[in-house]
């Protein structure tokens, strides 16, 4: 007999999507001989939606049924080519479109002794969002087998400038000509962030100039963002996928005769934008502010590297050739890196006296340094990013209102809610030896049928 399957469906107040789930995904397992049980388990309608609970609960129901593994799965999604055999180890399924390295949710196999081991899901997270981030740190936390890459961050005890994200942050010269061409660059690296529970949404500044603000930021969407506006006051912003903590290197060209700002990451194109008239003229402003807004907020936690202001817009190569050797010093030429003529200011983070950055670009543009931190990063510091081991697959999903962020700030704010506890609690350790999961829960049984291989579990939370 082959191992036994339990596919466990948490689920509230989509009767079409449960019926088209219930039309596909037997006579798709059928068709491939699984031997398999399915658990739908409802959630009655007195509380807010907890998927992490209904998922523990439909475990219960996996292993009273003697099933050897099981698959966690959205009721959403209808598989096209998904491959549910049995791993001795966690594999996440919904791989047809990754919003992040990370994702963890949407379809998830566990081997039973696996999801023993981390004792399930965290029972805490209501509505919408992050229980699936909390199951990933908990395989971490439980040497539990994942994929793991790992960056080198080559550093030869590279000096730079720590910010606290309290009340530090340098200042420069404002000497860009915004009605012209332009490029300018930041290197940095991300630190741990808190986020702060008075507010609904939080933004780290990197790059500002007052005024209807041209400014970069890192949010606690872990994207990178940047906004600006038009002559006409018109107001438009590029978003970035999600960022894990790491070394960047962020890139603003601007193309005057074509009226586009295009944002980079790493050498990589993220976004651009036609305007429909041309960029404000931030010029009348004294100063750019490195790591917090022009009022003194949105502190930035992390290291400035570099910070380089050109007088043309750099072609794509270049920006590939600065971010791929980010030690060389650019006040030279080299690779296909050929403007160090338009280089206008210069700061590397190696290069301080007095408190302050050197220009090395030669032009006398010093910058400022206050409260922050002068010290090292280290030599050869290697980062270890985990990931899920993965199968490729292809899915139907049905359309849904998605509920994650608009305009800035999570559609829900229990979302919020679960982000506060995940970020500054979780990922701090604070729930490292809390009992939570399958050891603590709780529900209330209000029915119990079975048509077939399909078991529906009607519960209270």
């Amino acid at each position: 007999m082959s191992r036994k399957l339990g596919i466990i469906v948490p689920y509230r107040n989509r009767h079409s999507h449960l019926k088209r789930f219930l039309d596909r995904l037997p006579k798709y397992l059928d068709n491939r001989n699984y031997n398999y049980e399915i658990i739908i388990v409802q959630q009655d309608n007195a509380s807010a939606f907890n998927r992490g609970t209904l998922c523990n609960i439909g475990f219960q129901e996996a292993k009273r049924l003697r099933c050897d593994y099981v698959v966690f799965h959205d009721v959403d999604m209808l598989p096209i080519n998904v491959d549910y055999s049995f791993s001795s180890f966690p594999i996440h399924l919904a791989t047809q479109d990754l919003p992040f390295e990370t994702y963890f949710g949407g379809i998830t196999l566990f081997p039973v002794e696996d999801f023993d081991k981390i004792d399930g899901f965290s029972n805490l997270y209501w509505g919408w969002g992050f229980e699936d981030d909390d199951l990933m740190y908990r395989c971490i936390k439980n040497n539990i087998q994942l994929d793991r890459t790992s960056k080198k961050f080559d550093n030869q005890n590279r000096g730079t400038i720590k910010l606290n994200g309290t009340n530090a942050y340098i200042t420069s010269p404002n000497i860009i000509k915004y009605t012209r061409d332009f490029s300018f660059g930041i290197q940095l690296t991300l630190d741990k962030i808190t986020l702060d529970h008075t507010k609904n949404s939080d933004t780290f500044t990197i790059f500002s100039v007052e005024g209807f603000d041209f400014r970069i930021f890192y949010s606690s969407f872990k994207r990178f963002s940047v906004q600006f506006f038009d002559t006409n006051n018109k107001f438009y912003q590029l978003y970035s996928s999600i960022f894990e903590g790491s070394q960047n290197f962020l890139f603003i060209n601007y193309i005057a005769k074509e009226r586009t700002l295009i944002f980079y990451i790493d050498g990589i194109e993220v976004g651009r934008q036609k305007l429909t008239s041309t960029l404000k003229n931030y010029g009348n402003k004294k100063d750019i502010f490195l790591g917090c807004s022009p009022k003194k907020e949105h502190y930035f936690n992390g290291s400035i590297e570099k910070f380089l202001i050109f007088e043309r817009t750099l072609k794509i190569e270049e920006i590939k050739s600065l971010c791929s050797k980010p030690d060389i010093g650019c006040s030279s030429n080299y690779g296909e890196y050929k403007s160090s003529l338009f280089l206008k200011t210069y700061y590397d983070s190696r290069f301080i006296h007095n408190y302050r950055l050197i220009d090395l670009s030669s032009n006398d543009n010093p910058g400022d340094i206050f409260n922050a931190h002068i010290t090292l990063l280290g030599s050869k510091n290697v980062k270890v990013f985990h990931k899920p081991k993965r199968r490729k697959s292809r899915y139907e999903t049905l359309n849904h209102e998605s509920n994650g962020f608009l305009n800035g700030r999570w559609k829900d704010d229990l979302t919020r809610w679960n982000q506060l506890r995940y970020t500054n609690e979780v990922l701090n350790g604070r729930y490292d030896k809390v009992q939570d999961g399958l050891s603590s829960l709780e529900f209330t049984l209000h029915g119990k049928s079975r048509k077939g291989k399909v078991h529906y579990l009607n519960v209270g939370i």
